[in-house]
């Protein structure tokens, strides 16, 4: 579930050649015999790289459930065998006090993994329960290796980091944690120059990024922001939302779509949408079977797209599941090419801007956990390629005033997400797998709510969760081996 000791050993051996910021002064790189601070992990084989992940997720048609769950960095098992439930707590029964107390018990937790010790004091520094397991076990090792383990990649979707970690809301005025960027307008007065998140020219913009030292310094009225060494540098922009789930790949599909079956601009059209929609779906469905896409769009509507009413009067997006987005590009692409006239430039920046899309992500499919120099270099070519024809389509669209190729908040933190592949490959901390344990827990949710008070919800999760986990480490075949096929 959590890799083996070579694997682990190489993985910070991987951190340290690449320059990773977040490690230097790092607690796991200080040897407690001496007091001083390494430039390498000690005792790196026994120190696990964890990651951390939250979501809500409907349980029932009038609740949801916060789940917070963590598992290995390294591990690529099924969601169930690499990730581990924190907590469960249905939204309805809680108040702006209710997180507290959960947090310090399991900031409380990744301290001791951390430390690899057990503790000595409870979670807010009062005495050990006399005859508990606590106490007979205070301040011995975790394992007789000296395993620890330490949050390297905390994940979740922009609305958790906003509304539960307490980082810069998209809406407000400096819309970013990583950096300075601001929203264009602020009570009507524009933002300094190259400031603004909607520029997308590498060129124009001015931004000062935030460093892991800063970042430090800074802090953060969260509980696991107080654990030492751990800063806003760990959480991690997860590709799943920021481009696939109503993200940028999202935007750019919708808004090609857009342009092809509104092609005749606004007012009445000479062929109808809906039939130049359907004959560009054949077309991707042909696609689909020569490139064996593992996850296909069954249907594809105008209501997925624009609202068919009023297509003219809202930004068009691609609304499907986010491994729906990521296969459905490379099967667009071609029938893009054979559609257009490339010799037209407003047609050649929409083929460019898709081309280097899906070869950033086939980049990122095919490297490793961390990229080398080479690689790095290539997607921040490839995404600069994409940004230059994604702004110049977007004043295209200005202009001729269509409501097209709209920049958000999102395109801003896929900048990040690109720059941040210098630490680790994007595809190794998107949630995927996470939403699909979150998933799970969802329906466990729902299967023990009738004739619960939604108070006592949890421990019935809890209840039911143990047996599942049993079940789960107890059944034939268990194996970290045993892989999920990448979405």
């Amino acid at each position: 579930m959590f890799g083996k000791a070579s694997d682990v050993a190489q993985f910070w051996k991987n951190v340290e050649a690449v320059k990773d910021e977040r490690l230097p002064g790092h607690p796991i790189c200080l040897d407690k015999r001496t007091g001083l601070v390494k430039r390498h992990v000690v005792n790196a084989e026994y120190t696990i790289p964890l990651f951390t992940h939250a979501d809500g997720v409907e349980f029932q048609s009038r609740d949801t459930i916060m789940v917070w769950n963590f598992g290995g960095l390294l591990s690529f098992a099924t969601s169930l065998s690499s990730h581990l439930l924190l907590c469960a707590m249905p939204k309805s029964c809680t108040t702006e006090s209710t997180w507290k107390p959960i947090m310090s018990y399991i900031k409380w937790s990744f301290e001791c993994l951390q430390e690899g010790y057990h503790p000595c004091f409870g979670p807010e520094g009062e005495p050990l329960p006399k005859g508990s397991v606590f106490e007979k076990l205070a301040g011995q090792p975790l394992t007789c290796q000296g395993h620890r383990a330490v949050i390297w990649s905390i994940q979740g979707d922009h609305e958790m980091y906003s509304n539960h970690l307490g980082l810069n809301h998209w809406n407000s005025q400096f819309c970013c944690w990583e950096c300075d960027a601001q929203q264009p307008l602020t009570k009507g007065k524009p933002c300094p120059k190259g400031k603004a998140f909607n520029i997308l020219r590498e060129d124009q913009q001015k931004f000062s990024c935030i460093t892991h030292a800063q970042a430090l310094a800074k802090g953060s009225a969260h509980a696991l922001f107080t654990i030492a060494g751990l800063s806003t540098k760990m959480v991690r922009h997860d590709g799943l939302h920021v481009m696939f789930c109503r993200g940028v790949c999202s935007h750019l599909c919708g808004s090609i779509l857009h342009f092809l079956c509104y092609n005749d601009g606004k007012g009445r059209q000479a062929v109808k949408p809906s039939d130049r929609l359907a004959l560009i779906f054949s077309q991707i469905q042909q696609e689909y079977k020569k490139q064996k896409a593992p996850t296909r769009l069954t249907n594809l509507r105008l209501s997925m797209v624009t609202d068919p009413q009023k297509p003219h009067q809202s930004w068009p997006k691609l609304d499907c599941k986010a491994a729906e987005c990521k296969h459905f590009m490379p099967a667009f692409l071609p029938v893009l090419k054979a559609m257009l006239d490339t010799s037209n430039e407003m047609h050649a920046k929409m083929v460019h801007a898709l081309q280097s899309m899906v070869s950033l992500v086939e980049l990122f499919d095919e490297a490793g956990m961390f990229l080398d120099k080479r690689t790095y270099a290539r997607a921040r070519k490839l995404a600069k390629e994409f940004f230059y024809s994604y702004a110049w389509l977007s004043e295209w669209a200005e202009e001729a005033d269509r409501y097209l190729f709209h920049i958000t908040v999102k395109f801003h933190t896929f900048d990040h997400l690109v720059k941040s592949s210098c630490d680790i490959n994007p595809r190794c901390t998107w949630n995927f797998r996470s939403e699909d344990f979150v998933g799970k827990i969802s329906t466990l949710g729902a299967s023990v709510v009738h004739g619960v008070k939604t108070t006592r919800l949890c421990q019935k999760i809890n209840a039911k969760y143990y047996v599942l986990l049993q079940l789960q480490l107890e059944r034939l075949g268990f194996d970290p081996v045993d892989l999920e096929p990448d979405p």
